[in-house]
């Protein structure tokens, strides 16, 4: 009995592992170019608009509207405090 469990692990393991291997390249297949969506918003489109010009999904569009926003956020500098004396 304890070898047929190791086997039912180990090949619930091996099919987790191919099923990892599989799914990277296809994530890695779909990606969106933010700075062609930038250019599109920066020009007044809206992001339905960009979508169905870009052939992408809407969400994508304000996925890149969100990294741009919080790339701006990060690259303000912030004030540093009084020194007092």
């Amino acid at each position: 009995m304890k070898r047929i469990g190791w086997l039912m692990v180990s090949a619930a393991f091996a099919v987790t592992l191919m099923l990892s291997m599989i799914s990277a390249p296809l994530c890695a297949a779909y990606q969106v170019n933010c700075d062609a969506v930038m250019n599109e918003f920066r020009q007044g489109k809206e992001p339905r608009q960009i979508a169905s010009d870009l052939k992408i999904h809407e969400n994508s569009v304000h996925r890149c509207i969100r990294a741009a926003a919080r790339a701006q956020r990060r690259a303000r500098p912030t004030a540093s405090p009084a020194t007092i004396r």
